[in-house]
């Protein structure tokens, strides 16, 4: 039999023990939760150019943005991750290409508010067209027609239509055919890029409209995965339940 001394020293042992494995285990948890805060951090704060959410032809002399601003976009990460991707974008045009900047909610307008004219894509330009990003604020639902028909309208036509927004559309296949239709009817050479920000649901309909007008479509996700190709992005949207329209 074991003295009440060693019974002591045995019980004091275990307790030091399980002390030490709560403490060490407490201290694994926190370690992780500050790495994956960090990694968080990284990834938001890492180049933009790395995103690649607007997919842009160094050829192209005409291009417009297209940028959801409504309340889906609200998350100020998620904001400022779009802006600063957008801001790139504007830096890497060349100087004899010309460029538009539209925003939309349930609205759509001129970045300048200016007239529906090109910009050349000069430093002030560009460096004006900046200012107006930035102080750019979130409202409302969204409109995709609008954006388009604004676009679509400038003369000439433009050659590629960045198209960016996390909206998703119930009636999907009939919108997307709408913009597809318009588009025909103005110039049958625009290629429309159209973008999923975090929001797999979106893809959809912004998948017929890229393939149909001979752009291409990227679906970005949450993580910083980028699924721009068909074959991948049709895996990913099955394992969601979610369909693309073809």
């Amino acid at each position: 039999m074991k003295t009440i001394l060693e019974h002591r020293i045995f019980y004091d042992g275990n307790l030091l023990l399980n002390e030490f494995l709560h403490d060490w285990i407490l201290v694994a948890i926190l370690g992780l939760v500050s790495g994956l805060a960090i990694a968080f951090q990284l990834w938001y704060h890492a180049d933009v150019k790395k995103l690649r959410l607007f997919t842009i032809d160094a050829k192209a002399d005409k291009v417009v943005f297209i940028m959801d601003v409504s309340n889906s976009m609200k998350n100020k990460k998620k904001l400022e991750t779009c802006k600063k991707s957008l801001i790139e974008s504007l830096k890497v045009l060349k100087t004899k290409a010309f460029y538009q900047v539209i925003f939309f909610n349930n609205r759509a307008w001129f970045a300048d508010q200016g007239e529906q004219i090109w910009r050349k894509a000069s430093q002030e330009n560009i460096e004006k067209t900046v200012e107006s990003i930035n102080l750019v604020e979130t409202d409302s639902n969204d409109d995709w027609d609008r954006p388009i028909t604004m676009a679509m309208e400038l003369d000439p036509p433009p050659k590629i239509i960045e198209f960016l927004t996390d909206g998703i559309k119930p009636e999907g296949k009939l919108l997307a055919d709408g913009i597809i239709a318009l588009r025909n009817r103005v110039n049958n050479e625009t290629k429309i890029n159209t973008i999923a920000f975090m929001v797999p649901q979106a893809a959809p309909p912004l998948y017929r409209i890229a393939k149909k007008t001979g752009g291409t479509h990227t679906l970005f996700l949450s993580d910083g995965t980028v699924l721009n190709k068909e074959a991948e992005l049709r895996v990913y949207l099955e394992k969601e339940g979610i369909q693309l329209i073809f």
